[in-house]
């Protein structure tokens, strides 16, 4: 999934859904009356419309994400300038849609656009006992419970499916109902005038930044909003669901003060993988965001760092490391030196060398960076605790080695970890530390090394 930026949403306020009508029958009359009669249109929008509304006014065409306060669906304009419904999440990706483009315009100025075909993944379906009618949204099934609300989505008849090969959506949990006044016939009291995700909360009455790089393992991320005339005291969650189906939620109750961003902060270490966060208002979904979490933006130690994760000793090791920030990269190092961890910046590198690796053999030199990250400072300034230090990260990286399986060595280094990994078995990592010249110098030992040790 792509990353995107995400900015300030642009909103309308509902005294200009005329001039989105009008512009919209502009758009149309030029297809069905041709380019003579555009001009009279646009005359009689300027002069129809009070003084500073067409400026204001939203112009919508092909191509165009909107969305109206207090309503989830979001909306598509297809190329003949008809809204069409995106459906799900994976018709949203398949149609390489970005959130950073979605505008908030007034319901009434949805309103006004012709009515296309939704964009599914899925079509609706047809329960076989009750006969009712469900969506599925990515998540869960909705119920259509009439005509109206049917026809408001632009669903038709034929659309209907009764099974749907190779998905059973009836087994799918069964969400709330959509009802016509979700769409467009009710119309809120109150409106959302922005929201949005920020890492920067030094300025919190400035509202949200963009987000404009993939975010960091380790890193918090919040999600601002506010609103004008929702009642003191609604409930306001965000719903979190990560990569992994793991769903986490944040609940406050608004203030009252449309003057003020509220935030709901995810702390870090967060889940790496796609993300995607729902603003909901008491039960009703009004927004929703996606970002991606990458354990770095070396794509080469992304993969690493999926190896490691995939082991528990891996999982272990990656949370407590990404709790205390630790910053990673594929960088220069001297030669024969595969990792390195400084404690005072709190940058861990590997080598760059090491693009050439399996991610597996990757996975063990940083599982032993990650071991120095968290434990270093839980041993003595000593040259036995250097030493002790060493054998423990070895005996992390081997119990990675073990845990994903070691396949035939194809390297030196997978060779070296294979040698480690049978050491930690047979309890003589400490003999290997002790008769390597790098970590007889490191921990200051007074041992003699044997001719052809490292």
């Amino acid at each position: 999934m792509k990353t995107v930026t995400l900015s300030m949403e642009r909103v309308a306020s509902p005294q200009h859904a005329g001039a989105v009508c009008l512009f919209r029958c502009a758009y149309v009359g030029v297809r069905l009356f041709g380019r003579s009669r555009l001009l009279a249109l646009a005359l009689a929008a300027v002069l129809w419309l009070p003084a500073g509304a067409v400026d204001a006014a939203p112009l919508v065409g092909p191509g165009d994400l909107l969305q109206a306060p207090g309503r989830e669906q979001v909306w598509r304009i297809g190329d003949r300038g008809e809204r069409r419904w995106v459906v799900d999440l994976r018709a949203f990706g398949r149609l390489r849609l970005d959130w950073g483009q979605l505008q908030l315009v007034p319901v009434e100025a949805i309103e006004a656009i012709p009515l296309g075909p939704p964009h599914y993944s899925y079509p609706p379906v047809r329960h076989p006992g009750s006969g009712r009618v469900y969506v599925f949204d990515g998540v869960q099934r909705r119920w259509i419970p009439d005509l109206a609300t049917f026809a408001a989505l632009g669903m038709r008849p034929e659309h209907v499916a009764t099974a749907l090969p190779g998905f059973d959506v009836l087994a799918t949990p069964e969400g709330r109902p959509i009802s016509l006044g979700d769409i467009l016939a009710a119309r809120p009291a109150w409106q959302l005038l922005g929201a949005g995700l920020t890492r920067d909360l030094s300025q919190p009455s400035e509202g949200p930044g963009s987000l404009d790089q993939t975010l960091e393992e380790p890193e918090s991320v919040a999600y601002a909003f506010r609103f004008a005339g929702l009642p003191p005291g609604t409930e306001v969650r965000t719903h979190w669901t990560w990569a992994g189906g793991e769903e986490t939620d944040e609940a406050s109750r608004w203030n009252g003060d449309s003057g003020t961003w509220a935030y709901h902060v995810r702390p870090g270490p967060l889940p790496v993988g796609p993300t995607t966060v729902t603003l909901w208002v008491s039960d009703q979904a009004v927004r929703t965001e996606q970002f991606e979490v990458r354990y770095s933006r070396d794509p080469d130690l992304d993969r690493a760092y999926l190896a490691l994760v995939s082991t528990a000793t891996g999982q272990e090791l990656a949370a407590t490391a990404g709790a205390r920030s630790v910053r990673r990269s594929l960088g220069r190092l001297p030669r024969n030196v595969e990792g390195r961890y400084r404690s005072d910046t709190h940058d861990l590198r590997l080598s760059a060398d090491l693009r050439d690796e399996r991610p597996e053999a990757v996975a063990v030199v940083l599982a032993h960076e990650l071991w120095h990250a968290v434990h270093s400072g839980e041993y003595p300034d000593t040259s036995d605790g250097c030493v002790r230090n060493e054998v423990d990260a070895f005996a992390a990286g081997a119990r990675v080695w073990s845990e994903l399986g070691p396949p035939d060595p194809r390297s030196a280094l997978e060779a070296s970890h294979e040698r480690l990994r049978r050491a930690w078995t047979a309890g003589r990592l400490r003999e290997v530390v002790e008769r390597s010249r790098g970590y007889q110098r490191q921990c200051d030992l007074r041992l003699a090394a044997p001719a052809g040790s490292p």
